[in-house]
């Protein structure tokens, strides 16, 4: 959007920015889409790792 920190100074401003934003369907499906990434692995228990990886001092290497 072209945007500059100064640009943003009064809330009328703020304001057309979201419209803009929700308005242009690049930036709203991008962010859609990286909201999704935010969901937890649904291969491990909870939100963290689990105690395996913790435990590693290096990555291993797979012999191929």
């Amino acid at each position: 959007m072209g945007l500059k920190v100064t640009d943003i100074t009064s809330w009328t401003a703020v304001l057309n920015v979201i419209k803009e934003f929700f308005s242009n369907p690049y930036l709203f499906s991008i962010t859609v889409f990286n909201a999704i990434n935010l969901i937890p692995d649904p291969t491990t228990d909870g939100i963290g790792d689990s105690q395996q990886p913790l435990t590693y001092a290096r990555p291993r290497k797979d012999d191929k």
